[in-house]
């Protein structure tokens, strides 16, 4: 693969967009290129919320997906069995992310539930992240890329896996037939809880480990679709991005979940995503049916 370098093209307060492309201009000579090595990758998914590039196992990741309780919206089994309230959810939030979507989200849900077992409320998910886009100093600029009709905002999942399949590549392939415009969401949190405990690696190890997948993905995205815009944000502003988003594409995993669910324009899933298959549930509504009406889901 030719390399692929990352060219940062607008700047806001609290986020960054770089185009993707095989530029062969110098990282020394323009210092507004860089190539997407190792240390420049973590300098660049490090922010505020999940401090990956200084995160240790005393600071749990920013997993949104799981802090939302995701996998018990669509029934998975053996998914925190152990009772967790919503104040319980709301203290913790609160220690680890007191300005956080999740841990606002979760003090509206104890005053609308008390000390109910937490579970994911679409609607009040919808309002919460209203009112964090209101307050952001960057609103009016987010709006004016994600209210874009020509723009397709991309989550992809590829920390802790590092490719991504034909069947995804192909399809992402056509939609960018007729649509101009990429940007893509994939920052790789302080995947410590997932790489370093699930396959007993060093810590260190498994972060360079999830930095050069999520590398590696980039190139493979490239071959297939060209030039793209990467978005380099946290993962709230990554959920405002999907709230405004005329179309979005997700890929897997809770953080997927999490941008369908917020969303209000058309959605775009594959059979990757497992949180659409429809498991029989008994408490718990499914994903695809917990979308805002203002949504439209299309499956490729």
């Amino acid at each position: 693969m030719a390399p692929v370098t990352a060219k940062r093209h607008y700047s806001a307060s609290s986020f960054q967009i770089y185009n993707i492309s095989d530029s062969s201009i110098n990282g020394d000579a323009a210092p507004d290129v860089c190539m997407i090595d190792s240390n420049t990758f973590v300098d660049l998914i490090s922010n505020n919320i999940d401090d990956a590039k200084n995160a240790d196992s005393d600071k749990f990741a920013y997993a949104v997906g799981d802090y939302l309780r995701l996998p018990k919206l669509y029934g998975a089994e053996g998914f925190d069995t152990e009772k967790l309230t919503n104040e319980t959810m709301r203290n913790w939030s609160g220690y680890l992310y007191p300005e956080s979507i999740v841990h606002s989200y979760y003090k509206a849900a104890t005053i609308e539930c008390g000390a109910e077992e937490a579970k994911i409320m679409p609607e009040l998910l919808r309002k919460t992240v209203g009112h964090y886009l209101d307050a952001l100093p960057d609103k009016f600029e987010l709006r004016k890329i994600f209210l874009d009709e020509e723009v397709v905002l991309v989550h992809l999942r590829i920390g802790d896996i590092g490719h991504l399949n034909d069947s995804i590549l192909n399809k992402l392939q056509e939609l960018k037939l007729f649509n101009p415009r990429f940007i893509v969401i994939a920052g790789v949190h302080s995947a410590w809880m997932h790489s370093s405990m699930a396959w007993g690696m060093k810590e260190s190890d498994a972060k360079y480990r999830a930095y050069e997948n999520a590398r590696f993905a980039f190139k493979q995205l490239h071959q297939y679709i060209g030039s793209f815009d990467w978005l380099v944000c946290d993962p709230d502003l990554a959920l405002c991005a999907a709230y405004l988003s005329k179309k979005l594409f997700v890929h897997r995993g809770g953080f997927s979940a999490a941008l369908g669910l917020v969303a209000n324009g058309k959605i775009y899933v594959t059979n990757e995503l497992e949180h659409f298959q429809r498991w029989e549930v008994k408490k718990w509504p499914t994903w695809e049916m917990s979308l805002s009406k203002d949504s439209r889901l299309e499956f490729l």
